[in-house]
């Protein structure tokens, strides 16, 4: 059994047809998987979507028919329970200020400090198991943060050596 943090970057990549979604996708299958994000990454992604779809200059936008599909897509499969929501609480000020000394060490941003934290301390870090849970991204900056704290982090071109 696996146990895997998706960034807001891989939950777009769910959605979305863009570079490493196939490998992601076919990680995301594998029954031996469990896929977890925290809402703060849920809704960076529909942020992710929105963008693409509001800001047509870019070289990824996407139609509106594409935007709607794949934040629907993206509800679903927290619906679902295909993907696990972790609610860690940022609001309490000990959280934040623990993520926003991530943010000041590594240059990352809250939302990714908070995963980072979430990871560390979440429910699954409570759980006295082998199991160690793994962060998945793409984002440099987050993979180094990760492994400077000690935790398991994936590229999504590692997910499936």
């Amino acid at each position: 059994m696996k146990f895997h943090y998706y960034d807001a970057n891989c939950l777009v990549k769910l959605v979305i047809k863009e570079s490493g979604s196939s490998e992601l996708q076919q990680s995301f299958e594998d029954l031996e998987s469990v896929a977890i994000t925290t809402s703060f990454c849920f809704y960076e992604a529909l942020g992710v979507l929105k963008t693409k779809w509001s800001r047509q200059n870019r070289t990824d936008a996407i139609s509106q028919k594409d935007y709607l599909t794949a934040s629907a897509e993206l509800c679903a499969l927290i619906e679902g329970g295909n993907i696990q929501l972790e609610e860690f609480s940022f609001y309490d000020y000990e959280s934040f200020r623990q993520s926003r000394k991530i943010t000041e060490q590594h240059g990352i941003d809250l939302s990714d400090s908070f995963q980072l934290i979430t990871l560390k301390k979440g429910m699954m870090a409570g759980l006295k198991t082998s199991i160690i849970p793994q962060l998945i991204t793409e984002d440099k900056g987050i993979k180094l943060a990760a492994e400077e704290l000690g935790l398991s982090v994936l590229r999504i071109d590692e997910l499936n050596v």
